[in-house]
Formats: structure tokens, C-alpha cells, sequence
């Protein structure tokens, strides 16, 4: 993973289920890391975060639905539905 072009970007990558070995960071799960960008809009942070995941190899799982203002919108309307 390249931390700095990911900063660059204006992201920030932070762990979770992981591990510092001789040979770099080994993920030990599912959600071992998450990439998370700041924008104007919903839409600008997504396509820097989403940037910043091409930074990140390895064998991944890589969610791009998250973070999309659809899957935003749908997370607030549910919310709005059990308040």
C-alpha cells in the first residue's frame, strides 16, 4: 500500500484487523482497513476515496458501492424510518 500517494490523494487510510510483520501489513480479517476522504460533496470524497483503493494491493475485497450517494441515501433513509 502507498500511504503517501493515498495522503496525497487527501486520504487517510486507518486499521483495524491487521498486522505490523518483517514482510509489511498481513490483513487478518474481513474490514482490515478503511480509506476515508473528505469533499465538497458526497460525490467528490467518493472519487478520491475511491482513487486512493487503487493505492491498496494485495489480495482484497474491495466494496466500491460504499460511500456512493446512493448507498448514503439509502443508509439515511433507514435511519429516518426507525427514528
Amino acid at each position: 500500500m502507498d500511504e503517501e500517494a493515498i495522503e496525497a490523494l487527501g486520504a487517510k487510510v486507518f486499521y483495524a484487523a491487521v498486522s505490523q510483520e518483517d514482510e509489511g501489513i498481513q490483513l487478518s480479517g474481513s474490514r482490515a482497513l478503511g480509506i476515508v476522504a473528505t469533499g465538497e460533496t458526497i460525490e467528490e470524497a467518493e472519487k478520491i476515496a475511491e482513487k486512493a483503493c487503487e493505492y491498496v494491493k494485495g489480495n482484497v475485497y474491495h466494496r466500491s458501492d460504499v460511500g456512493t450517494p446512493e448507498l448514503v441515501q439509502k443508509r439515511v433513509d433507514h435511519m429516518n424510518e426507525i427514528l
